[in-house]
């Protein structure tokens, strides 16, 4: 994934470019491209977890055409925590919001919650990864391998969670250092 900063930095355009240049304003200018590729990482991380949960709910529609009900409430469990925390990224506060705001984050800050987001994409990929063995044992119609899958899925889920959770308590201050 590209680095969201460079990416909104190099998009500005020209009327941002010279506005920059105004005092007072180029601080504000920058706080505001970093809160852009926030907002962009953000969207990204749920629109990637809103796939992998399509793909969960492909193993989940697979299990019912085949009658194998056994581990359908656990899946179906599985799928509405991958909707909460899809929705908890997509829904979140943004970084630095203008003058005024219930949540502000300076620069320094919010780059620190990259190292977050960092961690994040890589829970992503850890439950991306997840998902081929869950769809293998669902082909290979194995029970005892779908449950165990998707408990591994789920721990994956939760770890991506409770990053997220941490990420936002530093966001609104809460952290306890």
């Amino acid at each position: 994934m590209p680095d969201l900063r460079q990416r909104v930095e190099e998009d500005r355009g020209i009327i941002k470019k010279i506005q920059s240049v105004i005092p007072g304003y180029s601080g504000y200018r920058k706080r505001e491209d970093i809160r852009a590729a926030d907002d962009l990482l953000r969207i990204q991380l749920s629109e990637r977890m809103g796939r992998a949960r399509a793909e969960v709910e492909k193993c989940r529609k697979s299990l019912v055409d085949a009658m194998l009900t056994e581990q359908l409430d656990r899946l179906g469990q599985l799928v509405n925590k991958f909707k909460t925390v899809e929705g908890a990224v997509r829904h979140a506060e943004g970084g630095y919001t203008g003058f005024s705001t219930q949540i502000r984050i300076e620069e320094a800050e919010l780059n620190q919650l990259y190292e977050f987001d960092y961690n994040m994409v890589n829970y992503l990929l850890n439950i991306e990864q997840g998902i081929l063995p869950l769809r293998g044992a669902v082909e290979a119609e194995n029970g005892a391998a779908i449950k165990t899958e998707i408990t591994n899925l789920r721990t994956r889920l939760e770890d991506f969670e409770t990053t997220w959770k941490a990420r936002m308590k530093r966001i609104t201050g809460t952290e306890v250092m």
